[in-house]
């Protein structure tokens, strides 16, 4: 089999207004590029805020609520004036200096949480990710199930950029801990 060919990563994390993707909305992106060694290629990213009502907040779960006004997410989501469709646009833009229409996978926690809203809510971004995802769940599960290996994070601010961070750390961590020993 040949080796893959992917240079670079897109990683992308959403806030949402709650779990459904037929009745919430995602109020935040945020995305990050690496290349294959896990260093960013720009540390800034991109974060982009949808504008949401006082009605949008008031449908949200008092969890969710709580945790959005706590990381000041909501009262960012109130001051933008973008539109999801505008965010949508501009996310394939940023994207675009890095990697080509479906060429690189799409990397987080969870992913297919975020993929899922994603597909739902953002086509053109959805037209420009590859179909593949590297979920660090899966790697995590993976460790804890025969290696019994546990990684210690920070807790997770529910704010895009910080999550990705903290996802690539925690990938970083697996990386050296299994896959740099392995011999191939």
């Amino acid at each position: 089999m040949a080796k893959q060919t992917v240079k670079n990563l897109v990683w992308i994390d959403l806030e949402t207004t709650g779990l459904s993707t037929k009745k919430d909305k995602i109020i935040e992106i945020g995305i990050l590029v690496t290349d294959i060694n896990l260093n960013i290629l720009d540390t800034q990213g991109y974060v982009g805020f949808v504008n949401i009502t006082n009605e949008d907040i008031s449908l949200m779960d008092d969890i969710v609520k709580d945790m959005h006004t706590k990381n000041g997410v909501i009262e960012k989501c109130l001051k933008s004036k973008k539109t999801l469709e505008e965010i949508d646009k501009a996310s394939v833009e940023y994207i675009s200096k890095f990697v080509d229409r479906n060429e690189a996978p799409l990397c987080g926690t969870n992913i297919a949480f975020d993929r899922s809203f994603i597909e739902y809510s953002m086509p053109l971004l959805t037209n420009h990710l590859h179909y593949r995802n590297i979920d660090v769940t899966t790697i995590k599960q993976l460790s804890q199930i025969w290696k019994e290996d546990k990684y210690v994070g920070k807790e997770s601010t529910h704010e895009a950029l910080d999550d990705i961070r903290e996802s690539i750390e925690e990938l970083r961590y697996y990386k050296e801990k299994i896959f740099d020993s392995l011999p191939i």
